[in-house]
């Protein structure tokens, strides 16, 4: 289970040592566009999900090994450490966290990961916050080495839910069936491709969660970026298109909303736009988030690379 960064519009030029990031809200100033406040979190319900203050730590083999949350107050709220063997395999993922009240982190949860000989996952044993053992799941594969089920056990060792994976003729996803532990079916998840998956082609996914009774559809473009995302349960339904630039970078955002005005009434119609900085390694530094042309947040990011005779440079805006 390689640790991929958290934004995938990094790259690989450099070896980046660590990532600083800061989101602030934006204002117009006689046309320039300038930070006040820090905010922490804000939802485009799809392609960014939440935009935090952190700080992120990476080792020589582009794993995160630390991950450091702050507040509005620029104080320290939450950590998560890791560690990997072999190289780039996690073992072990530790949360702690501080609420309002709290003066000091708190211990939260441990992850501990076990691997097969194929480096492939066995199990992966959750713990609680008095460091005992909540959950345990144990990965079972098929003959082609991809995962056949997942069994869950509580606290206590007992088997409590099977997740069983099919597969058609080509050993794609096509529906995750849910047991309870007396074997009696559930509930199922169920994957609609169309095209084939060819690296050259677009591919759309419709995966229908029954549990909820919702649908998702995703449509993906050649280099895997989702270019639309649509959610339908009932009469509400959202639809997300989305641009990338050629470096990877989204430049438009563009929300359609139909029959939920009263949960998303402030992103009814938007289309959210972004104007980038770069460093002289390609990565960007500063984004500039605009709604309907109207500059709204601005994240900046300080980028450390392992080459200490490397210096951040801003080279200018991309797109806009």
């Amino acid at each position: 289970m390689k640790n991929t960064t958290s934004n995938p519009a990094i790259k690989d030029n450099f070896l980046i040592k660590s990532i600083n990031q800061r989101v602030y809200e934006a204002q117009d100033k006689f046309g320039e566009i300038l930070p006040l406040k820090i905010i922490d979190k804000y939802y485009n319900l799809f392609s960014e999900g939440s935009l935090e203050n952190y700080l992120e730590e990476y080792d020589h083999n582009s794993n995160l090994i630390k991950k450091t949350f702050f507040d509005l107050e620029n104080i320290i709220c939450k950590i998560n450490t890791y560690s990997y063997i072999d190289n780039n395999l996690i073992e072990e993922k530790k949360e702690e966290k501080k609420e309002e009240d709290q003066l000091n982190l708190e211990f939260l949860n441990k992850y501990i990961y076990e691997y097969n000989t194929l480096k492939k996952i066995k199990s992966i044993t959750i713990f609680d916050e008095n460091d005992q053992i909540e959950e345990k799941l144990i990965y079972k594969y098929t003959n082609e080495d991809i995962i056949d089920e997942i069994n869950l056990y509580d606290n206590e060792g007992v088997f409590y839910e099977k997740i069983k994976y099919i597969y058609d003729e080509n050993s794609i996803l096509i529906n995750k069936k849910y047991y309870s532990k007396e074997g009696f079916y559930k509930y199922s998840d169920y994957y609609k491709y169309d095209n084939q998956i060819l690296v050259n082609e677009n591919l759309a996914i419709d995966i229908f969660i029954e549990k909820e009774n919702y649908k998702n559809n995703f449509y993906f473009d050649k280099n895997g970026n989702v270019i639309k995302y649509s959610f339908i349960k009932g009469k509400e339904k959202f639809i997300i298109h989305q641009s990338f630039d050629e470096k990877g970078y989204l430049i438009i955002c563009i929300n359609v909303y139909e029959h939920n005005e009263q949960y998303y009434p402030r992103y009814i119609n938007d289309e959210i736009t972004y104007a980038y900085n770069i460093d002289n390694n390609g990565n960007w530094i500063n984004k500039i988030h605009y709604r309907n042309e109207i500059p709204f947040a601005i994240t900046k990011r300080e980028i450390e690379y392992y080459n200490n005779n490397y210096k951040q440079v801003n080279e200018g805006e991309l797109v806009c």
